[in-house]
C-alpha cells in the first residue's frame, strides 16, 4: 500500500461516553489503550447539529476508512497495470479515485 500517514486500521465505532457521542478507536487495542481517532458528538438539532441516526452513519463510514483506503489503493493499482487506464471509461474512473486517494493522503484540498 502507498505510504500513509494516518492511524492503521482496522477502525471501529464505539459509545463508550453514553449514547451521544460515537468514538471512532483503532480495533484490537485494549480498552485502557485505546487509541482515538474521531469522536462524534449528537448535539440538539435544533442548533444545526447532527441527529443520532446521523452521527451512527458517519461513524460507520469513518470506521471504514482504512479498509476503503486499502480497497480503492489495490483497485486502482491492478487497473494501471492491466492498462485499463488507457481504455474508454477507466480513465475517468481512475482518475477520479486516484483524487479521493491523494486527499486521503493530504496531498490535495
Amino acid at each position: 500500500m502507498a505510504d500513509t500517514k494516518f492511524t492503521p486500521g482496522p477502525w471501529e465505532w464505539e459509545t463508550p461516553l453514553g449514547d451521544d457521542c460515537y468514538s471512532i478507536v483503532q480495533a484490537g487495542v485494549e480498552t485502557h489503550k485505546w487509541q482515538f481517532i474521531a469522536h462524534i458528538s449528537v448535539g440538539k438539532p435544533e442548533e444545526g447539529e447532527f441527529p443520532r441516526r446521523q452521527c451512527k452513519a458517519n461513524a460507520q463510514l469513518i470506521a471504514a476508512a482504512p479498509e476503503l483506503y486499502e480497497a480503492l489503493y489495490r483497485l486502482v493499482r491492478d487497473c494501471e497495470i492491466a492498462g485499463l487506464q488507457e481504455q474508454a471509461g477507466f480513465d475517468c474512473w481512475i482518475n477520479m479515485a486516484n483524487a479521493a486517494l491523494a486527499k486521503a493522503r493530504g496531498e490535495v484540498t
